[in-house]
Order: C-alpha cells, then structure tokens, then sequence
C-alpha cells in the first residue's frame, strides 16, 4: 500500500498506538522516505542509506503522533512531514560524510572556538567559518563531524546540570514522567528541560527515548521499537545510550538545568 491510499482511519490508529496501524503507516512511506534519502544523498551506500532511513522513519513516526490535519489546515500527512524528514536525513547526511578520523590539531580548533564562544555551538561555529573564509579553517561538516566524535559515551546515572552533585539529578531521572508529573514549579521545569533536550537530538534518539520513558507517546519495549524503526533490539538500547549522551551535551553546552 503506498502512502497517498492511506485512509484517515489508519493514520488515527496507529497515532492511538495500534501497532498494525503503524507498521501499514511505516510500508506505505517506505518508497516516500526512500525517495527523501536519494534526493539528499544520492551517492550514499547501502550502509549510509540505511541510517538516513532510520532517521527517516524516527522523524515520520513523531509527525505521525503530532499531525493533525485540522491543525494542520487539511495538509496531508506527507506534506506535513516532508519538511521535517528532509530535515532529519540532511542533517545525518551532513555529520556522516565528514571523515572519521579526527587530527588533535583540528579539535584544539574546534575547542578555541568554544572556548571564545563560552560554549555556544553556533557562535563557535561562525568563528570557525570567518577563519574558513581566510582560508585557515574547516568545513561546516567537519566542524559538526568533530563536535560529534568530541561527545563522550555517558551511562544513563550520569548526574547533569550545574549543581548536579549536590541535586543528585541524572538524565534517567529528568527524561520520565513528563506526562504523569505533578503540576509543580521544579516538575514543569523538569518537563520543559527534558522536551528542549529531546528536540535538540538526532530524531532516531529521540525517539528511542521517548518510546523508553513513554514521553509523548505509549512505552513500548526495545522490540516494538525495533519493529518501528527496522533494527535490531540491540540497536535500540546503543541509540538510547546515545540520545542520553547527546542530550548531555546539549544541557552542558546551554548550562541547562534541571
């Protein structure tokens, strides 16, 4: 079944979390999403397409749950995803294509610029492309390439936030319960962290946490997930690791707390 025979019937199914429905969803999208991979990148190979799909599919199952055609003034669910899987598979494209090695010479740059920038990605980043310019500094998918081999693997009780010690707040206690918690100052708090987080990492991370902590969404287990995504179980749980070491760092970068 291809996507534009979708009915409305089944897209309210699976966004009510019917698996079947979903996984209709996700077989009719395949050729859209495989279409959205070659347009971006038409010279990945088999490996490289199928993380763009991944991604894909991360970023089309969490506009399945927030469409609303209503909302969304009758736009079609593809329309109102396009956007946002194109987004997703350009900007993994973007970080895969930069090398995998990275020279120490090239980090201590990188780290200047965060050291001039205090810390701000974006601000480090324009000070790397006015060197780029005079010929002294990199490309935007080698400074992302470096920003993301500079990540360290962080376990899921690693305290964040500038008074982390003394709170004794992890990321695996920040990240669940958005939905349930109670209508607190430092739980609404705790809410709005965690969703800046989540917004801030690649889509598939995303997503397996949020399918983990059921922020948003139904919990579902790392199987379902799987199912969801195309991968293995095992996979879920390293893009779980992942998205919680990616969300650090966004939280350490914007001194975020929690």
């Amino acid at each position: 079944m291809k996507h534009t025979s979708l009915t409305d019937e089944i897209i309210a199914a699976a966004q009510g979390g019917d698996p079947e429905a979903t996984a209709t969803v996700l077989e009719g999208y395949t050729g859209f999403m495989a279409d959205i991979v070659f347009q971006v990148a038409p010279k990945a190979n088999r490996d490289d397409r199928e993380d763009l799909l991944q991604e894909a599919r991360a970023a089309l199952l969490e506009g399945l749950r927030a469409y609303d055609s209503a909302v969304s003034g009758g736009a079609s669910l593809a329309t109102y995803v396009r956007w946002s899987l194109t987004a997703a598979v350009k900007n993994a494209w973007t970080i895969s294509r930069a090398p995998v090695t990275v020279e120490p010479r090239a980090v201590q740059h990188v780290r200047r610029a965060l050291v001039a920038a205090d810390g701000d990605v974006e601000a480090a980043w324009l000070i790397v492309a006015a060197e780029t310019r005079s010929g002294m500094g990199m490309m935007r998918e080698r400074f992302l390439a470096i920003m993301d081999a500079m990540r360290p693997a962080v376990p899921f009780g690693t305290p964040v936030g500038p008074h982390a010690d003394a709170d004794g707040l992890t990321l695996e206690n920040t990240l669940p319960a958005l939905e349930s918690a109670a209508p607190s100052a430092s739980r609404a708090e705790s809410r709005e962290l965690a969703h800046q987080l989540l917004a801030r990492v690649p889509h598939r991370f995303a997503y397996a946490l949020r399918a983990y902590y059921g922020i948003g969404m139904p919990t579902l287990d790392d199987k379902q997930v799987a199912d969801e995504l195309g991968v293995r179980p095992a996979t879920v749980r390293k893009l779980r690791e992942r998205g919680i070491a990616e969300a650090r760092t966004v939280a350490a970068r914007r001194s975020l707390a929690a």
